[in-house]
């Protein structure tokens, strides 16, 4: 069996359980969206994946920006800008790869990874710290 596209590393871990879960979904999620693309799978299996990752992603983001809120991250809404970023740039890159001669499927697993690995190894890891003394004061 091949192995994964992207691999989870306790590494990537931000501290929370929650969000841990949910960040190893989103890297499962992408991990389908690549085997289902190398298998050439069809456009029906391919965009029901990628309509499941956008909206995961979307309700993942909504729940760790509240749980940043509650803790006081002082980066919020840069983190938020970020967020939003991506979900714009993932939905037009997936938009101009429906297109003949458009963006290759590569390309936007390419912009998955390197933006999920990034984002998890280094943005989320920012706000480990407060969610940590959150937890500790609860």
């Amino acid at each position: 069996m091949p192995a994964d596209f992207i691999a989870w590393s306790d590494l990537r871990s931000v501290g929370n359980d929650e969000l841990d879960v949910q960040h190893q979904t989103v890297v499962a999620m992408i991990n389908d969206l690549h085997a289902a693309i190398g298998r050439q799978a069809g456009d029906t299996v391919v965009a029901s994946l990628m309509d499941r990752l956008l909206a995961y992603t979307t309700l993942h983001f909504a729940h760790e920006e509240k749980l940043l809120q509650e803790c006081e991250f002082p980066h919020l809404d840069r983190h938020r800008r970020l967020h939003q970023k991506m979900l714009a740039k993932t939905r037009n890159l997936w938009e101009r790869s429906l297109v003949p001669g458009g963006v290759s499927a590569e390309e936007l697993l390419r912009f998955l990874k390197a933006w999920w690995t990034i984002h998890v190894c280094g943005e989320d890891q920012e706000y480990a710290p407060y969610l940590q003394e959150a937890l500790a004061v609860d």
